[in-house]
């Protein structure tokens, strides 16, 4: 499995959705009084920015504090604890890659330029 596989796996896994550092404010709305009587249809009016919260946009909890500390799902724990390599390795990919693209790019711009180059590097590694 490849790197990318691996962090597609976590993402995968993860709760659907983007996530944000808030919960959500909701009340019923439905029009009815008392209060309870019937089904109440929840929606979400705005968000409150949180310390210990983080919800899908759809107000579904990922990650919750109360006083017996934080609840997070495994499958988001999992994506939570490998980000930052997970980044570093996306980020360095990504330059990589723009690194090739913009050698391919002045290949074409002078392709004799480039061709002395590569000679020149060829005769250095020890190549024919």
């Amino acid at each position: 499995m490849t790197r990318e596989d691996e962090i597609q796996k976590r993402l995968s896994a993860r709760t659907p959705g983007r996530w944000v550092k808030a919960y959500p404010m909701r009340w019923c709305e439905l029009d009815h009084f008392p209060h309870g009587k019937g089904k109440c249809d929840y929606q979400i009016h705005s968000w409150r920015l949180a310390t210990r919260e983080v919800c899908s946009v759809d107000g579904q909890h990922i990650i919750f504090g109360n006083d017996n500390g934080l609840h997070v799902s495994e499958a988001d724990s999992q994506l939570i604890a490998h980000a930052p390599q997970d980044l570093e390795y996306l980020l360095s990919e990504n330059a990589r890659l723009r690194d090739e693209l913009a050698e391919a790019n002045n290949a074409i711009d002078d392709p004799s330029a480039y061709w002395s180059r590569i000679s020149s590097e060829r005769i250095k590694c020890g190549g024919q």
